[in-house]
């Protein structure tokens, strides 16, 4: 049986003084805390006894009733203020509300180590603490017969059994559960984390206790690589904080395993992805690796998103969609994010809910029925890009007016296509037989407004070596740099090519801008 508070006010080496509550003395106390944080109830568990030389302690009279009212509400068991320190005067307001409360509010006599009164709480419980230890040795024991099942949501069911408890492993950001196959918690228990979460700037105390909630609701940080929090809802009462530390480093074993689960799929869907983009998977392979991904059923859409910053948030949209129970494919080429999802209102609505929130831009492609198709909608999709880009809009369909790459341009990639090799053909062909680099002389000559003084300066060659490749440019395209009809097919025969290839694959267009 633990310590009670009057047992300590009657320990005479103590000399401690009750000042109100008295009617709460018979309270057991499981640890004696010493805080001076603005709101000690966000450190401290249910049971303990603060202790404190006074700064925690507010300066106003109404502040003062408050305070006491919120440390009754978190559970702990009475206040014990050091005499003669730092306290400010305490209040007739503040005493009437502990009165009220029966929460002990003690005076410590100035010579009085607080480490004393810490010891002798320790000393006196120490049979609770063999009762613990049995408690997580029985945690860890459901831990083990858990992982051989290899299911998160059997790991929180046994915790629960044991603790007597609900328990939540959420996103603290969306308030999804991160668990597969874990029921959600109640719509009040998310909004209440979701408005905590947005009042605060830093990180999040070590225990939260959420009040707009129809039950008692603990919120702990989990410290796994991305952002988790655990929920425990109360039955009859909370575990011991010990315990729940306990349980934490569990969950986060949990999340780590998933976050790995996660990143694998990740890395063998990028491969799927960039092969269909390439077209170098057959259309069997193909089919079963969407099939194995929960892509099978079509028709599939792929976006393109990006987002400026050195850090780019594109691990986030990964765990969210996982979040969100979204099949897809990933894969990142050129600081942009490719995904490949199905072409429902559902999963489209979670991709572009979760870019405005990392205040991404994002193409779309036209629908694709056929996995052979993926890598013209991969097109579609960096043209909607630009298109959203240049219009300032978080989003563009491909297909669509606003979407279009060029005004001058057709729609279709077979029609581009047709108009690069009328072109640009021979000269594609030259570049590649003799390992030269034509095209992007072409390009930078019309940037810099053909100008031979600058175009020679860009490419770091001479003057005479520019006007020789020009010449070679003007018979293969049978075009003249001279004239300015020539001049506007060559260059919009280049905004095609860049539009079929991305700047990825245009050759030296990046480099010449």
């Amino acid at each position: 049986m633990a310590i009670t508070i009057r047992e300590l006010v009657e320990t005479p080496a103590f000399r401690l003084k009750v000042l109100a509550g008295a009617g709460g003395l018979d309270r057991e106390i499981s640890w004696a805390h010493v805080c001076e944080l603005p709101d000690p109830m966000e450190w401290l568990a249910e049971g303990e006894l603060l202790m404190t030389v006074g700064f925690t302690v507010p300066g106003q009279a109404s502040k003062q009733a408050t305070f006491i009212e919120k440390l009754t509400r978190a559970g702990v068991r009475g206040i014990l203020i050091c005499d003669q320190a730092y306290a400010p005067p305490l209040s007739e307001e503040m005493l009437s509300a502990a009165e009220e409360l029966k929460f002990p509010v003690i005076l410590a006599a100035y010579e009085v180590p607080f480490s004393a009164i810490t010891r002798t709480v320790a000393e006196a419980n120490r049979n609770e603490e063999h009762r613990r230890l049995l408690q997580v040795m029985k945690i860890y024991e459901a831990v083990r017969i858990a992982t051989r099942r290899a299911e998160g949501v059997a790991l929180l069911r046994s915790l629960e059994e044991l603790l007597g408890c609900r328990l939540f492993v959420l996103d603290p950001e969306t308030g999804l559960s991160l668990v597969r196959g874990a029921p959600g918690p109640s719509g009040d228990l998310v909004r209440a984390l979701l408005e905590e979460r947005a009042r605060r700037s830093g990180p999040l105390p070590t225990v939260l206790r959420l009040q707009a909630t129809i039950r008692p609701t603990l919120i702990m940080p989990v410290p796994a690589s991305r952002r988790a929090v655990l929920a425990v809802v109360a039955r009859d009462g909370f575990p011991d904080l010990f315990i729940l530390h306990h349980i934490t480093e569990i969950v986060t074993l949990e999340v780590e395993r998933l976050v790995a689960e996660y990143e694998r799929g990740r890395r063998s869907g990028a491969e799927v992805l960039s092969g269909l983009i390439e077209n170098r998977i057959s259309m069997d392979s193909a089919r079963y690796a969407l099939m194995e991904r929960g892509l099978a059923e079509g028709p599939h859409v792929v976006a393109c998103c990006e987002e400026s910053g050195e850090d780019p948030g594109y691990s986030k949209i990964h765990f969210r969609l996982e979040d969100h129970r979204v099949p897809h494919l990933m894969l990142v080429r050129s600081r942009r994010l490719i995904v490949l999802l199905r072409d429902t209102p559902d999963h489209l609505s979670v991709l572009l809910e979760e870019g405005r929130r990392l205040r991404m831009i994002i193409g779309l492609s036209r629908a694709v029925d056929d996995t052979g198709g993926i890598s013209n909608a991969y097109r579609q999709s960096l043209w909607a890009l630009k298109a959203a880009s240049r219009s300032g809009r978080p989003a563009a369909v491909y297909g669509k007016e606003e979407a279009r790459i060029s005004p001058f341009l057709p729609h279709e990639a077979e029609d581009i296509e047709l108009i690069v090799r009328q072109i640009l053909g021979r000269l594609l062909e030259y570049d590649g037989r003799h390992s030269s680099d034509l095209l992007h002389t072409l390009r930078t000559f019309l940037v810099q407004d053909r100008s031979w003084t600058k175009t020679a300066k860009m490419l770091h060659i001479h003057r005479q070596t520019l006007v020789y490749r020009i010449k070679r440019i003007e018979d293969l395209t049978q075009r003249s740099l001279g004239n300015t009809e020539d001049v506007a097919e060559l260059w919009f025969a280049l905004k095609a090519y860049e539009a079929l290839n991305g700047e990825e694959g245009a050759g030296g267009f990046s480099r010449s801008r």
